[in-house]
């Protein structure tokens, strides 16, 4: 990376000098010194976040979900609405373990700003069937390299509000456990967990919001089937801290 960044400035300084004047030169290099400077920054970080570290976040060796056997773990398990949801599977139960401290914070727009850099480490228990749990090791996820973008991330709140059917499924009701049963609801909403939202309910609009719905996302999940309760986060273990 320091010997890429150096070449660069090299040759524009070389190019700068002869196109402009002296002056110009100056003023101009001053400005493209920067922008180089931002995009090393950039990129820097982003390959720190790809082996596993952050800044302001999780600092476990963890892999990303890419890695593991959570992705696209649905696109061929669509949900199916004309059968009952109690033995449709897979399911998984999600657990944050850590987050960065802006995590609760509004997702940036186009119009709003640069995003925060950090990771949440994530871990999970996939069922196949009830009776066969598989463990996945926390992994990372880190914005803004893991969001997905060119999604509509907001219609996961209207999944994650809607309730369990308790004629569709045996649950658990209020009390999240690790499965197989699914819990009334995808997202924690005690007191403990909305004071660590500082919200109602985890939005799309928050970091924390844009996490999930990108996992759901990279799962293959379709949020648009709202009898879909297969997939839930047990805990933000941050919450109890």
């Amino acid at each position: 990376m320091k010997n890429i960044t150096t070449l660069l400035r090299v040759g524009i300084v070389s190019l700068v000098f002869v196109v402009t004047s002296n002056a110009q030169a100056f003023d101009l290099l001053n400005d493209i010194e920067s922008a180089i400077s931002t995009v090393a920054k950039d990129v820097n970080d982003q390959l720190q976040q790809n082996k596993g570290g952050s800044k302001g976040g999780s600092t476990s060796n963890g892999s990303a979900l890419e890695g593991t056997a959570l992705k696209d773990i649905y696109l061929d398990n669509v949900f199916d609405t004309t059968k009952s949801g109690n033995n449709q599977y897979p399911r998984v139960a999600l657990t944050v373990h850590s987050e960065p401290a802006f995590h609760n914070r509004q997702f940036p727009t186009l119009n709003t700003g640069r995003q925060e850099r950090g990771c949440w480490s994530v871990s999970a228990v996939i069922w196949k069937s009830a009776k066969k749990p598989e463990k996945v090791a926390p992994f990372n996820w880190c914005t803004p390299g893991n969001v997905a973008y060119g999604v509509p991330l907001s219609d996961v709140t209207y999944w994650a509000l809607w309730g369990a059917n308790l004629s569709d499924y045996k649950h658990t009701g209020n009390k999240r456990t690790n499965g197989p049963r699914p819990p009334e609801t995808p997202v924690p909403k005690d007191v403990r967990h909305k004071r660590h939202f500082k919200e109602n309910n985890l939005s799309p609009s928050t970091y924390n919001g844009v996490m999930f719905a990108s996992i759901l996302y990279h799962m293959g999940f379709d949020w648009s089937i709202k009898a879909d309760k297969r997939v839930w986060i047990t805990k933000f273990e941050g919450a109890y801290k």
